[in-house]
């Protein structure tokens, strides 16, 4: 079900975001699932500093703050919903 939902909100900021990266994406769903800087940056490869700022470049892609307002921004309703 956490999987189910987390594609739909992946699909949902796709269709917000069209200019996110594959790895934007990758970034995303990491976030969705609730893992923390360190597994994100182990099950994608990279450092924790990396993964960190991977983060931060979504957010700022988005104009968000943090996950917080993503959840929020990802539930709303709006263009391309």
């Amino acid at each position: 079900h956490v999987d189910a939902v987390a594609a739909t909100m992946q699909a949902r900021a796709a269709r917000r975001n069209p200019s996110l990266t594959q790895r934007d994406h990758d970034v995303l769903a990491s976030l969705l699932k609730g893992q923390p800087t360190e597994a994100m940056a182990e099950s994608l490869g990279l450092t924790v500093s990396s993964a960190q700022t991977y983060v931060k470049r979504l957010y700022r892609k988005l104009g968000l703050s943090g996950q917080r307002e993503l959840l929020a921004w990802l539930m709303e309703p709006g263009e391309g919903g």
